[in-house]
């Protein structure tokens, strides 16, 4: 995949010398001009009873939510906790009176994540909404479903069906994404910044060439895939990962022939393909003190929006407790919304411009993870590492013995 990202950056152009946001290497941000709000603020949807999820879906609307993450626990295959559902009906009475028009809907299923889906599409049938009139994301993750305590009997079956979604939606000219790779299983596991981002580029690498090998060209293909990043409490650590990240996954698509500009224009809107997503939540919130989980989800965020991050949920503070109150929905929603139209960090086009340590850190995050994306791909790939146990491994042990994955 050539130099990779930690090299310096070449070229001579007026905007890249300026280090012009929307140009590699994507130190100021993806973006040129901040999207209406600073970016998409998603609101977490995942209580058992689809009834009570339906109406706190319609309450983080009503309050402010852009759109919705969606978990579902489909047969016990969902990400711990989520709507309960056997079938389209569930998903029907988890989105009853939301304008999926004006909502897009995120879905986390698991290994289920195709069939749910599936189910989406025909509550969009039965509403008489054509696929082109609904952005929604199916979050087919089947490399990191298979690291999770539940994962699906096949994963390169899993992978297979994933594919089929990802050439469906593209020849029904959906807007939609298809594929997520997930950075939190690995997060969860203890991965730190380097690792992390090595597996989220080996996960969209295998993503990418899965479908590829089926016929879609290379800019249809990036563009069904979404990245998720886990934004810790380090917050300049979060910033620089996801700057390193957009990095490396910017460097694999002109590996394929996606351009690096939108529409080849000198000042693009967005570069195209580089979709990330950002948890403020994960193994940082504590059941003992969920208190100050509400002060670490403020960080988190923080972190996320300050390295450009396209979209953001805030976990509960008290999600990692039986059962989630309403208090914490609204704080957690609200938190994104105070940073975005309150605090003005989505007036910025980057905020930590110039910052010699977040510029630094960026460079090491992406030399790091890129040299951990190298050793997977040297190995065989992400598809193999994953069925036959290793990436687990390689995984949890560096964060067992505290050794540099890099």
């Amino acid at each position: 995949m050539g130099e990779g990202p930690g090299a310096p950056a070449t070229g001579t152009g007026a905007d890249r010398a300026a280090g012009w946001p929307g140009f590699l290497p994507l130190l100021r941000g993806p973006q040129v001009w901040p999207t209406p709000g600073g970016w998409d603020q998603r609101a977490i949807i995942d209580d058992p009873d689809a009834s009570a999820a339906g109406a706190h879906a319609r309450t983080a609307v009503e309050s402010g939510a852009m759109s919705l993450l969606l978990r579902i626990a489909a047969g016990g295959e969902g990400e711990g906790r989520g709507v309960v559902c056997a079938g389209p009906a569930g998903v029907a009475a988890a989105l009853e009176g939301v304008v999926l028009e004006a909502a897009p809907v995120h879905l986390r299923a698991g290994g289920a994540a195709p069939m749910v889906a599936g189910w989406l599409d025909a509550v969009l049938e039965g509403r008489g909404l054509p696929p082109e009139r609904v952005r929604l994301a199916e979050g087919c993750d089947p490399l990191g479903a298979a690291l999770s305590a539940d994962p699906p009997a096949d994963v390169r079956l899993a992978l297979s069906a994933a594919t089929e979604r990802a050439q469906l939606a593209w020849q029904a000219k959906a807007d939609r994404t298809v594929f997520l790779a997930s950075g939190m299983v690995a997060a969860d596991g203890g991965a730190d910044e380097a690792a992390e981002i090595g597996w989220l580029v080996s996960a969209g690498t295998e993503y990418l060439r899965s479908m590829l090998t089926v016929g879609l060209p290379p800019a249809a293909a990036a563009s069904l895939i979404e990245l998720e990043v886990f934004a810790d409490v380090d917050l300049f650590a979060t910033v620089a990962k996801i700057r390193a990240l957009r990095r490396c996954w910017a460097t694999v698509l002109a590996a394929v022939g996606v351009p690096s500009t939108a529409d080849g224009g000198p000042h693009p809107m967005r570069l195209p393909g580089v979709r990330v997503h950002a948890i403020a939540g994960g193994r940082w919130l504590s059941p003992d003190d969920p208190w100050s989980n509400a002060i670490r989800g403020t960080i988190a965020a923080l972190g996320a929006v300050l390295g450009g991050t396209d979209s953001l949920a805030v976990e509960s503070f008290d999600a990692a407790g039986d059962e989630r109150s309403d208090l914490g929905r609204r704080l957690a929603l609200t938190t994104g919304l105070v940073l975005a139209h309150e605090c003005g960090l989505g007036r910025l086009l980057d905020p930590t411009g110039g910052s010699h340590h977040v510029t630094e850190l960026s460079d090491q995050f992406a030399a790091a993870g890129w040299a951990q994306f190298q050793q997977v791909e040297a190995g065989g790939g992400c598809l193999g590492a994953v069925a036959d146990g290793a990436m687990l491994t390689r995984l949890t042990s560096a964060h067992a013995t505290g050794m540099d994955p890099a």
